[in-house]
C-alpha cells in the first residue's frame, strides 16, 4: 500500500510538472570517444532532469539550441505532456486522503455534503450516531483516568471513606431529535405503558431545554418565619380588585393583614374614610392617589353620630 501511494505521488508530480527531456548532440553518447568534460556534462544533464520540480527553486541553465551563426547545437530541453485533461485529478486524490483521515477518527460526517452530492437522512443519522459513539469513547477514557488517579489520590489524602467517593461522568453527547422522541412516547402510550412519573417528566424537560423545577412540589412559604399573605378575597367588598392585587404583591404578609384591618374598620363605620386613607399613606409605602383607589367605594357614606360629634 505504501509503495502504491509513493508511485501515485510521483505520477501526480510528473503529471503536473511534465516529463522532462534533454536532447544532446550524438557525440555525447559515444562513450569511447567522449572527453572527460563531455562525460561530466552528461552527468549534469541527468541531474537536471531528475531534480526538475515545480517549486520555488524551479529552473534550469542549459546551452543554447543554436550557435552564433544560427546553426543547431543539438542541445534542447523540453517537457513532454499529454494534451487535454490530466491523468490525475488532484482534487479527488486530496478528498480521498482527507476522508481516510477523518474515517480513522470516526468523523466522516464532516465530509458529508462537501462533494456536492446529497445523502439520505438515514445516512446522516447513522454517521452522527457513529461520531457520538467515538466521542463518548474518548470522553470515557478521559473520565476513567481522572477517576482512577486524581479522585483516588485526592480522597485518600483527605481520609474520605470509599463509600463516599465521587466520580466523574460526562453528559449525553448527542440529543435525539424531539420528533423522534415524540413518536416513541406516542407508541409507548398507545401500548399502555405509563410515562407520567416525575423522573420521566424531568428527563423529558431536560431533553427539550424546558424548566426542570418540580411542578408537583408544594409551594414554599414566601419568606422564612413570615405568616402567609391573605388572598385577595380577604379584602372588604368595594375595594378595587386591581389595587388589592398590586398591594398584596408589594407588601409582606403582616403588612397585608394590617392593611385589610384598616379597610375593614372603614367598611364597618368604625373609622372615617379620610382617616383610613391617611393611615394607609403614613403606615405603608402607598401614595395617596393609590390609597384612594384602593379604598374604592367603602366609607363614602360615613357620618359621625351626635355623641361622637359632641365628644
Amino acid at each position: 500500500m505504501k509503495r502504491i501511494q509513493e508511485v501515485e505521488a510521483i505520477g501526480i508530480e510528473r503529471d503536473l510538472t511534465g516529463y522532462p527531456v534533454m536532447q544532446l548532440p550524438w557525440e555525447y553518447f559515444a562513450e569511447s570517444e567522449m572527453t572527460d568534460d563531455q562525460k561530466a556534462f552528461v552527468r549534469k544533464a541527468y541531474d537536471i532532469i531528475r531534480k526538475m520540480r515545480r517549486d520555488e527553486r524551479e529552473g534550469a541553465v542549459v546551452p543554447a539550441e543554436v550557435d552564433r551563426e544560427g546553426n543547431p547545437t543539438g542541445f534542447k530541453l523540453s517537457l513532454l505532456s499529454t494534451g487535454g485533461r490530466r491523468q490525475f485529478v488532484t482534487n479527488d486524490v486530496i478528498t480521498r486522503y482527507e476522508t481516510r483521515i477523518l474515517q480513522s477518527m470516526l468523523d466522516e460526517l464532516s465530509m458529508l455534503g462537501t462533494d456536492r452530492k446529497t445523502g439520505s437522512h438515514s445516512l446522516a443519522s447513522s454517521k452522527t450516531t457513529t461520531q457520538a459513539m467515538a466521542l463518548g469513547s474518548f470522553m470515557d477514557d478521559v473520565a476513567s483516568i481522572i477517576n482512577r488517579f486524581l479522585v483516588t489520590d485526592l480522597m485518600r489524602l483527605n481520609g474520605v471513606d470509599d463509600e463516599l467517593w465521587p466520580y466523574l461522568v460526562h453528559g449525553d453527547i448527542e440529543t435525539p431529535p424531539l420528533d423522534e422522541i415524540g413518536n416513541y412516547l406516542d407508541k409507548m402510550t398507545n401500548a399502555g405503558i405509563t410515562l407520567n412519573d416525575e423522573a420521566t417528566e424531568r428527563k423529558l424537560r431536560e431533553i427539550g431545554n424546558l424548566p426542570t423545577e418540580d411542578v408537583h412540589a408544594e409551594p414554599e412559604p414566601e419568606t422564612a418565619g413570615e405568616e402567609p399573605k391573605p388572598g385577595v378575597e380577604a379584602f372588604p367588598a368595594g375595594v378595587g380588585r386591581g389595587e388589592a392585587i398590586e398591594a398584596r404583591e408589594a407588601l409582606n404578609g403582616a403588612q397585608v393583614t394590617a392593611l385589610i384591618g384598616v379597610l375593614q374598620a372603614v367598611a364597618e363605620g368604625r373609622l372615617p374614610r379620610d382617616s383610613g386613607i391617611e393611615i394607609i399613606v403614613t403606615a405603608f409605602p402607598v401614595a395617596k392617589e393609590k390609597a384612594e383607589r384602593l379604598m374604592g367605594d367603602i366609607g363614602r357614606s360615613f357620618r359621625l353620630g351626635p355623641e361622637a360629634a359632641n365628644g
